[in-house]
């Protein structure tokens, strides 16, 4: 699921020409045992550009058990990681490796819009709009989350909610 979602951003990148300015990274949260020359070797199923200074690593990669979807909530996988440290990982990593980094966009989709709602609530990363170590300017996007985040009491009112499915906004 999250290569198609990969690939659809690489191709919205194409077509907005944008691909000389943009860089698009998807985390992929396993939930199974998968090591990494064998997540590697499925990228070549995939038009996907090389990208030369992406981390490898030669041992186990982390995995995430699927009861609950764990990773949707911040948990930790079967070494130790939890998934909004390696959000918050990915963002430094971007800035160390990108310093002429002018802007971020973290975004999900369905259950990844979840996972991005709640670590934009729960990380030191965005505060007042920037990210904690350079100041980059840090935009959140969820998209079509089934459940959100509210930090009061207060909710939109039902009149607020169209009577019927508005079909797809791009």
């Amino acid at each position: 699921e999250n290569e198609g979602y990969y690939a659809d951003m690489v191709r919205l990148v194409g077509w907005q020409n944008k691909q000389e300015h943009t860089l698009v990274v998807a985390p992929s949260w396993g939930e199974k045992v998968c090591w990494a020359g064998d997540w590697s070797a499925g990228t070549s199923n995939h038009q996907v550009p090389d990208d030369t200074q992406a981390p490898t690593w030669s041992v186990k990669r982390p995995f995430w058990t699927t009861e609950a979807r764990s990773w949707m909530f911040g948990g930790g996988s079967d070494q130790g990681a939890h998934s909004f440290e390696v959000l918050d990982s990915v963002v430094a990593w971007v800035e160390v490796n990108y310093p002429q980094l002018k802007r971020l966009v973290v975004t999900g989709f369905s259950a990844g819009g979840q996972y991005v709602d709640r670590w934009a609530a729960l990380s030191p990363e965005g505060a007042n709009g920037v990210t904690r170590s350079r100041g980059v300017p840090l935009r959140i996007i969820v998209g079509s989350a089934s459940t959100l985040v509210y930090l009061s009491e207060e909710r939109p009112d039902p009149a607020c909610e169209p009577d019927e499915d508005q079909g797809p906004h791009w």
